[in-house]
């Protein structure tokens, strides 16, 4: 068996090898924490605007009628659906509590 035949067969400099070298280095070196901090901003502002823009059609949802209720996943433990009230609490107001530390 010659060094030829343990060769790897796809260069490092090319091919798979070279992207996921490039993706380890993004993913895992150091970066500055301004960078966390613009990526959270942008994924709340995303999901503020995924929740804003569906509301009317959540709200609606959320006011159906109870025989429509199935229970599944994390509601599993709930026998009939929360309130539009409690709903409404929960999307609106919920996100400008003050939170723990």
């Amino acid at each position: 068996m010659s060094a030829r035949d343990l060769a790897p067969i796809h260069d490092s400099s090319t091919g798979p090898r070279r992207w996921l070298a490039g993706l380890g280095r993004f993913w895992f070196d150091e970066a500055p924490a301004k960078r966390l901090a613009v990526l959270r901003v942008l994924v709340g502002l995303y999901a503020f605007w995924q929740v804003g823009s569906r509301y009317s059609m959540l709200a609606e949802i959320a006011r159906g009628h109870d025989a429509l209720f199935e229970p599944v996943g994390a509601a599993a433990f709930l026998h009939a659906p929360i309130s539009a009230t409690v709903f409404e609490l929960v999307t609106v107001y919920r996100p400008f509590t003050p939170k723990a530390k």
